[in-house]
C-alpha cells in the first residue's frame, strides 16, 4: 500500500499511479475495507471511482485513492 501511495499524490490521471480502466483493486480502508473492486476512472484529485458487486448487485462508489492498491 505504500508503493501505491507514493505514486498516487497530486495525479489527475490513473495512469501516474500504475492503475487502469478495468484493473482490479482491494480497498484497504472504509466501510468497504477487504473487497474487492474494478477500478472505472479517476474522480478529482485524490479519489478514484471504482465499480463494486454488492449481494449481486452492482454499485459504482467514490472512495479515497489511499484507500485501495491494485490486485497482482
Amino acid at each position: 500500500m505504500d508503493a501505491l501511495v507514493e505514486r498516487v499524490p497530486r495525479h489527475q490521471s490513473s495512469e501516474g499511479f500504475g492503475i487502469r480502466s478495468g484493473d482490479k483493486v482491494v480497498l484497504t480502508d472504509g466501510v468497504f475495507e477487504g473487497l474487492e473492486a474494478i477500478f472505472q476512472e479517476v474522480d478529482g484529485e485524490s479519489r478514484s471511482m471504482l465499480l463494486l458487486n454488492l449481494v449481486n448487485q452492482i454499485v459504482i462508489e467514490s472512495v479515497p485513492n489511499m484507500n485501495s492498491y491494485k490486485c497482482a
